[in-house]
């Protein structure tokens, strides 16, 4: 390997690799522009013309336009991973991180989900015939995977929809535990969290199989019932009952919390960050902080500058709990970039407008009261 470092250069070109099966499209880095998937070949990925002439371009100083994202917001994640780094001779050897996305399906209908992702979210709207499910051929997955994790350590990520709610979730699981049950394997599920007991227990099964290391990832960003409106069909008390469940599990090696703040739920966010972190306090855990910046409605960018002591209050009751997270420092940043973002929109979207619309395609049983409370 040698070691390279330059304006352009960004680790996520060699690490990361995200399918997605449902678009059927592949990106290397969550912020890059896509390829088409023309096969499940593995050659033929890590090899693709687009993200080829990526390496080549960043080692020579020419800003390709697969990193568009970053070249046009200056963004702080290419500072993050734009580093000295050893690039590998055969891009196979760099592959550090898998992430494969399932297809829409979904129990839940939240607020500022869309259709794409949500297959309860396109049955209110009609539209659930332009999702039809596609049936993937576990072999032809695992074809891409085994080669890599047989290799080296390498963390792998399921997402959705809601991952634990697809029937190829869990024949990817038992293909996987048939042919590297002791791999050095890091395995991922960003779920929803709102699974019922029969499902946890299943996958328990599946973790006491394994020597794996088993991550959790729940999404979530408030408290009570203003958590069961946001998230549209969820229950609060189930997903903290299954955070516990995860959490005590001695497979579980961290929790990972995947909040979009949004300007519904800022007043209850500093409970969320409490009761998280109660239940967690002796487990490893990270927060990848995001925000909601679409649909416009439910950016905080529309919120006054007063609803500053509420993030305020959240960062506090972190910082009371911050022992045993893994990356402290960017929550920190996270918190002081969504105080910065408060007040700052041109114009206040129509949020009443929103929630109306929203109410008629959940056939009025969303709370819009309970919502427009929470920003007065």
């Amino acid at each position: 390997m040698d070691t390279k470092s330059n304006d352009t250069i960004c680790s996520k070109t060699w690490t990361d690799l995200n399918i997605d099966l449902s678009k059927q499209i592949f990106f290397f880095c969550c912020k890059a522009k896509t390829e088409k998937l023309k096969s499940l070949k593995l050659n033929d990925i890590i090899n693709a013309p687009g993200i080829t002439q990526r390496r080549l371009d960043s080692l020579k100083g020419i800003k390709n336009a697969q990193c568009e994202y970053c070249w046009k917001t200056n963004s702080a994640y290419r500072r993050i991973h734009n580093k000295q780094i050893q690039v590998p001779n055969n891009p196979l050897d760099g592959i550090e991180f898998i992430e494969l996305t399932l297809e829409n399906t979904c129990n839940l209908s939240c607020l500022y989900c869309s259709a794409p992702y949500s297959s309860t979210i396109a049955k209110e709207q009609g539209v659930e015939h332009i999702y039809k499910q596609v049936e993937y051929d576990v072999n032809e997955i695992c074809e891409i995977l085994i080669p890599i994790i047989k290799k080296r350590k390498i963390y792998f990520n399921l997402v959705g929809g809601e991952p634990t709610m697809s029937k190829f979730y869990y024949k990817l699981i038992e293909k996987l535990i048939e042919q590297v049950p002791n791999s050095n394997l890091t395995f991922i599920t960003t779920s929803n969290g709102d699974m019922p007991i029969n499902l946890r227990n299943r996958l328990s099964e599946y973790m006491n199989k394994t020597n794996w290391e088993w991550v959790w990832g729940f999404s979530g960003e408030s408290a009570g019932e203003v958590f069961n409106h946001i998230r549209f069909n969820a229950n609060y008390e189930r997903w903290l009952d299954n955070i516990k469940f995860f959490s005590e599990h001695n497979k579980t090696k961290a929790i990972a919390f995947n909040p979009a703040v949004n300007s519904l739920c800022i007043k209850t966010f500093p409970q969320y960050i409490k009761d998280i972190l109660e239940i967690t306090k002796h487990r490893e855990y990270v927060i990848n902080g995001n925000y909601v910046a679409e649909p416009d409605e439910f950016c905080i960018s529309n919120l006054d500058k007063s609803f500053t002591t509420y993030i305020q209050q959240a960062r506090q009751n972190f910082l009371e709990n911050s022992q045993n997270c893994l990356n402290k420092e960017s929550v920190v940043t996270w918190f002081n970039e969504l105080e910065n973002m408060l007040g700052t929109a041109d114009q206040k979207s129509n949020i009443f407008l929103r929630l109306n619309t929203l109410n008629k395609q959940k056939q009025n049983k969303l709370n819009v009261n309970l919502l427009l409370e929470q920003i007065e």
